[in-house]
């Protein structure tokens, strides 16, 4: 604080006045002031030296946001950027699907590999591009059976049972794959149809394959932004643990998922997957996908990020669990000037 020059001037009125209480001894003069004059004369212009001298005053003020205000007490007030950090434990949302199994089997056209020659087994099937779930355990386990045989398709990506059904008519694919009752009722259906010239046929059994899992988890973080503030978010990490709980009820964790926006060389969202959605006053949204500035700074506004991170082919046999989530969020805020 500039405080120095006042007081030096307060000591030097008070030095010359205090000269003259004390009068000429020898002369014997009369010129003494009284010292309750000279406390009036302080009191009287005390006020106008600090009005008219600029005083800074610094106050540093650090709350749980790791926040810094900057106050100047000469009647003019500014606030620079802040840093947040916001960080914790905190349990996901989880949701877990159970696949049935059954006798995987495949769906023939009878133009691509005759029944006759094929002898009605799969292993007869060598080369044949066969319509599935690109990925899906079905694939999977014909690929393990193929490769056993000494044997190999192509996989032709589908989404679902109908998609298969219309390649195969149209010739795409040789077959299509799946659980035998599902493939017999397709193969009712086109039989009626007559969709496939020289029809179709199944196979014998190539495995029966077991249920599976597919176990999934998400996180939400919020920062909320005031009107009048802009957001920058500088850095997000979270991790999760899975779980597999064994048959004396012990837990085991078999897989961590992490996301570190500051370690990656890719944006932070690309893995495990993640994104954020800002609404805002006035009926305004935008979505993000990377760390940086946020959209309407000024705004009454707030950002939500979701971290979402996923398992499948897990053995039916065992339950699983997730860890809390640990995490923390780091961003700034700046003051925008409204009009």
């Amino acid at each position: 604080m500039r405080i120095i020059a006042p007081m030096m001037i307060l000591i030097m009125m008070t030095s010359t006045l205090a000269g003259c209480t004390g009068g000429d001894p020898d002369g014997g003069g009369n010129d003494e002031i009284d010292m309750d004059i000279l406390n009036q004369l302080i009191d009287d212009n005390l006020q106008d030296f600090i009005n008219n001298t600029t005083i800074d005053v610094t106050n540093n003020y650090h709350d749980s946001d790791n926040s810094t205000i900057i106050n100047y007490i000469n009647g003019t007030s500014t606030m620079v950027s802040t840093l947040h950090t916001m960080t914790g434990n905190h349990e996901g949302y989880s949701s877990q699907y159970n696949h049935e199994g059954g006798i995987l089997v495949l769906l023939v056209r009878e133009d691509s590999f005759p029944q006759d020659d094929a002898g009605g087994i799969f292993l007869s099937l060598d080369g044949g591009n066969f319509c599935l779930n690109v990925g899906s355990e079905i694939e999977v386990e014909l690929q393990t059976s193929f490769s056993y045989h000494g044997i190999e398709f192509t996989s032709i990506g589908t989404e679902n049972i109908l998609e298969s059904k219309d390649k195969l008519i149209s010739g795409e694919c040789d077959a299509i794959a799946g659980d035998i009752s599902a493939m017999m009722s397709v193969k009712n259906s086109l039989d009626n149809e007559t969709s496939i010239q020289g029809g179709i046929w199944i196979t014998n059994s190539i495995v029966p394959y077991s249920s599976t899992d597919d176990f999934s988890n998400y996180l939400q973080l919020f920062i909320p932004q005031e009107r009048g503030l802009s957001t920058q978010l500088i850095d997000i990490y979270a991790t999760v643990n899975l779980n597999k709980i064994s048959d004396n009820g012990s837990s085991v964790v078999i897989e961590t998922f992490s996301i570190n926006q500051m370690q990656s060389n890719s944006p932070w969202f690309t893995y495990p997957s993640a994104a954020g959605l800002t609404t805002c006053e006035n009926s305004l949204e935008k979505s993000f996908y990377s760390e940086g500035q946020m959209f309407a700074p000024g705004l009454e506004c707030e950002h939500l990020i979701t971290i979402n991170v996923g398992i499948n082919n897990l053995d039916s046999n065992y339950e699983y669990s997730w860890s809390d989530w640990a995490y923390y969020l780091h961003w700034s805020f700046s003051p925008v000037e409204m009009h």
